[in-house]
């Protein structure tokens, strides 16, 4: 008997300290599919999304794939343009060549494009003013800018408690996990703000009404 209790509370110790381990977010550890490669050569064509916006381009018969937020930097390219492109090549279902790229170089244009390596986040801590509260396209807060630039996360159910951690104007300093964008702005999924665990797994659904007998 006593044994049995002894185990239930050293279980109950451990659990204890995993779980605000567990609450923390962790860096993705996706990394490119294929193997380092560089291709030069012309853009033969453009290949394009839903609304007409340019998503990758061909150099022959390679495919070269942008990340979304990286498609609109293509805005100045046309067909003809001599690039350098360096990345992670790998090879399609369909047999295409393809190329995601770290690095797209543009001479004739001007333009030098950097795109990070998916899974490069980082610790990071830091600590600035708020310059203004971040809304999602349902009018939640999910975030905040500071002073420097930084935006840093939140889920939308941490809105009220950070609104009353950190006001307009105050100072408030930040843990988490850093990645820079290839819009070049630094992004921080937070850890913590001004010591306070935030919580990323969703909070509970409201309770499903009975059914009836």
């Amino acid at each position: 008997m006593f044994s049995s209790i002894q185990t239930m509370f050293t279980i109950s110790v451990v659990l204890a300290m995993a779980l605000p381990l567990l609450a923390q977010p962790v860096p993705p550890h996706h990394q490119p599919i294929g193997s380092p490669t560089s291709l030069s050569g012309t853009i033969a064509q453009f290949n394009f999304g839903g609304e007409g916006e340019p998503k990758s381009f061909m150099i022959g018969q390679t495919l070269v794939t942008m990340p979304p937020a990286a498609a609109c930097l293509l805005a100045s390219f046309r067909v003809g343009d001599t690039v350098q492109v360096d990345g992670y090549g790998s090879t399609t279902y369909s047999g295409f060549q393809r190329i995601e790229p770290t690095r797209i170089v543009n001479a004739a244009r001007g333009v030098d494009i950097t795109i990070p390596t998916p899974g490069s986040e980082t610790s990071w801590s830091g600590s600035g003013r708020l310059a203004q509260y971040n809304y999602s396209s349902r009018g939640e807060i999910d975030g905040f800018v500071l002073d420097s630039g930084v935006f840093v996360k939140t889920p939308p159910h941490f809105s009220a408690t950070l609104v009353g951690l950190a006001g307009l104007g105050s100072n408030v300093s930040v843990t988490g996990y850093a990645k820079q964008t290839v819009l070049g702005v630094t992004v921080v999924k937070a850890s913590t703000v001004n010591g306070m665990t935030v919580h990323n797994a969703p909070p509970p659904s409201a309770a499903k009404p009975k059914p009836k007998p």
